[in-house]
């Protein structure tokens, strides 16, 4: 059995040395070609050279992209309610592009406006009876610390309506 082994490795080591050789020399073979080759030339064309016109401008139908371009947002949320420019055209600096939708502001606002003044009623109702009380009273303390809130309130929606 260890006969029979000894020659199967035999042949087969035998058949992969047959192999290797014939591939070798094909390798060696194919590598001789390669750098006997030489590339084919390359074409060249002539033409004289003459002077000619040249039209300054040619008609053409295609597509256009901008170089340069700006992109347009709002420094506030909201809807737009109205466009003042048409794609495409220039527009100048300062010129308004774009209004938004400002009911709900201007209700706010109103309601804020309202609320203030609501503040300086109870305020003002309060002090012809302030000299009853002491001058540290809490209510007093109070109703003049909230107007401050609902002034601030009242200021910024003025300022968002004004804005848009």
């Amino acid at each position: 059995m260890k006969k029979r082994m000894f020659f199967m490795l035999l042949a087969v080591i035998a058949f992969l040395a047959v192999i290797g050789g014939f591939k070798f020399f094909q390798i060696k073979a194919a590598i001789a070609q390669g750098s006997s080759y030489q590339p084919p030339p390359e074409a060249v064309t002539t033409v004289i050279a003459k002077q000619e016109d040249w039209n300054s401008t040619v008609s053409a139908i295609g597509s256009v992209a901008a170089v340069n371009g700006v992109t347009v947002s709002a420094d506030l949320p909201g809807v737009v309610s109205e466009i003042n420019f048409d794609s495409g055209r220039s527009v100048s600096k300062g010129q308004v592009l774009v209004r938004l939708d400002t009911k709900q502001e201007a209700a706010q606002l109103a309601s804020a406006i309202a609320q203030r003044d609501l503040a300086h009623v109870v305020l003002q109702r309060q002090k012809p009876s302030a000299p009853h009380f002491p001058a540290s009273s809490v209510s007093g303390k109070s109703t003049s610390a909230n107007t401050s809130p609902v002034e601030r309130r009242s200021f910024r929606f003025r300022r968002c309506v004004r804005l848009t």
